[in-house]
């Protein structure tokens, strides 16, 4: 065998493992997303400014996924819908959230970002930044901000359960975050499941749990003109 079926051999070792857990997940059920669509974000990253531009649609999945398997793990009644397209009024573009986790526990809106580099913010700060080596350094809108659209768009589809709505943002490990969360909405993935574990009251019913995901299931089936037209606002917001 030469060192070309030596190679193959290899990446069969890694990637078939892999594509069976994807493939028997949740999160490939809901998504619909390719395995190979997903795991772009072990392959680039978005240091190279090449690579974020080709693959920006793509870079941020492999963290949902993650974060989707991580939330399947916690103890307690829990479910998981990803990808909801909310209203937010007339003539205003549908608002995605990306994970949205209905626990015991609480609704936790999550804003996933797959952010390398060391992340500069600032909770009440418009513009956020990711710095690479103290040189390169990119602005980026405050997701605080980003989320609190979400919750105001899931208020109003379940206004009953609008105390109940945590925001959280939640950064890849490829990160480093400058100051950390006093309130612990703004964390790291490996921080994730440690803070899920302190959140140990129960507040909602299993009936009540599956009532809202029944109400919020219809949102997961997006037109692709929603997609295109989210994915418009998300492109003018980074370059603005």
């Amino acid at each position: 065998m030469g060192l070309y079926g030596i190679l193959i051999g290899l990446m069969a070792i890694i990637l078939i493992p892999l594509y069976i857990r994807y493939k028997l997940s949740g999160y490939s059920k809901q998504s619909k997303h390719s395995f190979l669509i997903v795991h772009t974000g072990l392959f680039f990253t978005d240091s190279s400014w090449f690579f974020k531009s080709l693959f920006t649609k793509y870079l941020g999945l492999y963290h949902e996924y993650l974060l989707y398997n991580l939330l399947s793990g916690i103890s307690g009644y829990g479910k998981i819908l990803i990808n909801l397209y909310l209203p937010q009024g007339k003539n205003v573009t549908d608002t995605e959230i990306d994970i949205l986790f209905i626990h015991e526990s609480g609704i936790y809106c999550i804003e996933a970002k797959d952010f390398s580099g060391y992340i500069r913010w600032d909770e009440k700060s418009p513009k956020w930044m990711q710095i690479f080596w103290k040189r390169n350094q990119f602005p980026f809108h405050n997701p605080i901000y980003q989320n609190y659209s979400h919750i105001k768009s899931l208020e109003a589809i379940l206004p009953d359960y609008a105390q109940k709505i945590i925001p959280i943002i939640v950064f890849s490990n490829r990160s480093k975050l400058n100051v950390e969360c006093p309130n612990n909405t703004v964390l790291q993935k490996q921080e994730l499941k440690k803070w899920m574990k302190s959140q140990s009251h129960t507040i909602l019913s299993k009936e009540e749990i599956d009532q809202i995901i029944t109400t919020l299931s219809p949102y997961q089936k997006y037109t692709k003109e929603q997609e295109r037209q989210h994915n418009s606002e998300v492109q003018i917001l980074q370059n603005s």
